[in-house]
């Protein structure tokens, strides 16, 4: 009885040592079940993750910074460029002043200036011989369909020199019905008068029809 006794009692020590060194075996691995263990093992984690990431902005930033130094450097040349100053004369065209400076320096006759006939034998009936320096330097540019603003002294022949071009442009338009083609517009009511005696003698021979409005007259 006493040898089973003493048996029973070895093996419940012998039991109690294989449940201590397995507990001591468990305490030995490095298993991190505290909080602050995770924590602090998150944290480590975090902070390598950022210097990467940081890394990485930065080689980006270096490529931004140098695309736009070359960016900037093109818009230096772009804005280096300078346009060509534009002379006080500019707004005339340089081809039809040297045109109409021809004109008038070989002083064309009525004749050379391609006008139709009808034009031409109202020209003679009114007396016209030569051209007015403003007639010949009008006239040519105005058959050719430019726009003028030209300035002379009074008693030059001023309406002759947009009338006959008028005259002339308005031969070849087409007469099926009758349509308001040209406005004159004068500041005076003298001046009106004027225009419109010249104007019928000039169109004399020429199915236009030219009308005068002046306050009060008409015809």
């Amino acid at each position: 009885m006493q040898n089973i006794i003493a048996a029973t009692k070895s093996m419940q020590k012998c039991d109690m040592e294989d449940d201590l060194q397995d507990v001591r075996a468990y305490f030995k691995k490095n298993v991190s079940n505290t909080l602050q263990e995770k924590i602090e093992k998150m944290r480590n984690k975090l902070s390598l993750n950022n210097i990467h990431v940081d890394n990485e902005v930065d080689d980006g930033d270096n490529g931004i910074v140098q695309e736009m130094r070359n960016v900037n450097d093109s818009v230096r040349n772009k804005k280096s460029k300078k346009r060509p100053e534009k002379s006080e004369n500019a707004f005339f065209d340089e081809s039809v002043s040297a045109k109409s400076m021809s004109a008038s320096s070989c002083c064309l006759n009525f004749a050379q200036m391609n006008l139709s006939r009808p034009l031409l034998k109202a020209i003679n009936n009114c007396g016209f011989i030569e051209p007015t320096p403003i007639q010949a330097a009008c006239i040519p540019l105005a058959l050719a369909g430019r726009d003028l603003c030209a300035c002379a002294a009074t008693g030059t022949g001023k309406t002759a020199a947009f009338m006959l071009p008028i005259l002339e442009r308005l031969l070849y338009k087409p007469q099926r019905k009758s349509v308001t083609r040209v406005i004159i517009l004068v500041p005076t009511r003298e001046l009106a008068i004027q225009v419109f005696q010249v104007s019928r003698r000039l169109a004399q021979f020429v199915q236009v029809d030219i009308c005068l409005c002046a306050e009060n007259i008409f015809y």
